[in-house]
């Protein structure tokens, strides 16, 4: 609108990376060379309506190919990345809902939205971030979204949601 409270943002992301194994297991116990792409699409839509609400979307695909031998991070068809309802409930506090990325501590080993894996991390449920002075507060109460070994094998098979991720 005019006044500028209400705005979309749109964005995207590509990442595209080559691997190569010419002599894994250093040719011991019949390890053989594999070679392959691991592609990465995300587009998202960020929608602020007014200083109080945000709702973001967005979705990814992923796909290793030739790779001869997928795992669960390295494949999954077009699916909801983060889809969350954003509502500031004061300066200090927000309430997040939905389907989301989490990333705690600066190592990112507590919990983290696993950037070097092909297919990134994200959680559905909820959490109130709460900041008091140089002091920050998350509460949280939230599920991985994993991909099914079906989908990560690129059998189409969907898992417990549409889009081929479900919950443990």
């Amino acid at each position: 609108n005019d006044s500028g409270s209400a705005y979309l943002s749109l964005g995207g992301e590509i990442r595209e990376r080559v691997e190569l194994y010419d002599a894994p297991r250093f040719h011991l116990a019949g390890g053989t060379k594999d070679g392959y792409l691991l592609h990465r699409a995300m587009i998202h839509a960020d929608l602020h309506l007014g200083p109080a609400v945000r709702i973001f979307a967005q979705l990814n695909e992923q796909e290793a190919v030739s790779k001869k031998l997928i795992n669960m991070p390295d494949q999954d068809n077009l699916d909801v990345q983060q889809l969350f309802l954003e509502l500031k409930l004061s300066k200090s506090a927000a309430l997040r809902a939905g389907r989301q990325e989490m990333i705690f501590n600066p190592m990112r080993r507590f919990v983290s939205f696993r950037d070097a894996a092909n297919v990134r991390q994200s959680f559905d449920g909820a959490r109130l971030t709460v900041n008091a002075g140089q002091f920050r507060g998350e509460l949280f109460g939230v599920a991985p979204v994993l991909v099914t070994s079906a989908m990560a094998s690129g059998l189409g098979a969907r898992g417990g949601e549409p889009g081929g991720r479900g919950r443990p």
